[in-house]
């Protein structure tokens, strides 16, 4: 019955800490199908990633091509501070966004039609993240081994891919294949 009291005390003070936790507008965001994600489903990223260690940044673009659910015009792309969006083009027409802190709300020139298939690309640069306890916190990992070689590593279970590229960092939504290509110095 003792044994039982300590196990049930910790259980019920964490549930208590839990139930206190007001959500913010970023966790909001962050972790729901906002109307701006829900009508479209990712289907491929095509991603090209430049790595600079020199000055730790990277810059490159994703091409991602959805599928769209239900019209709509308003679209919701990730990308976390400190990264920007230098432009987001579709159809070779370049559509204006604003940023809400980690999302940039997309403004589409054109219906989306229910059914169709579109992709936009979102071109972007900056320094990430850096990870200070990986992989319990998230981020970029810029280091040098014993041997002095430089190498490099993301973290980014909990802080979610848009720690280092634009995307629907949405968990009930991955897309159905994706490309990489991740240009680095010959040194590494």
């Amino acid at each position: 019955m003792l044994l039982s009291l300590y196990i049930a005390l910790p259980l019920d003070l964490a549930a208590q800490d839990i139930a206190a936790k007001v959500f913010t507008h970023a966790d909001t965001l962050r972790g729901s199908n906002t109307p701006q994600r829900s009508w479209w489903d990712a289907t491929f990223y095509d991603l090209h990633v430049k790595v600079n260690p020199a000055d730790s940044s990277i810059s490159g673009y994703n091409s991602i091509t959805y599928r769209v659910i239900k019209p709509a015009r308003e679209m919701q792309i990730d990308l976390q501070l400190p990264l920007v969006v230098d432009s987001i083009v579709q159809d070779g027409l370049e559509l204006s966004a604003r940023r809400d802190g980690n999302a940039f709300f997309v403004t589409m020139i054109a219906p989306q039609k229910a059914g169709t298939k579109k992709t936009i690309s979102v071109y972007y640069h900056g320094k990430p993240t850096v990870a200070v306890r990986p992989p319990w916190d998230g981020g970029f990992v810029w280091a040098i081994d014993s041997l002095s070689r430089k190498w490099i590593v993301t973290a980014n279970e909990g802080l979610g891919a848009s720690a280092w590229w634009p995307n629907k960092d949405y968990l009930a939504d991955e897309p159905d294949s994706q490309r990489v290509a991740i240009t680095v110095p010959d040194s590494l």
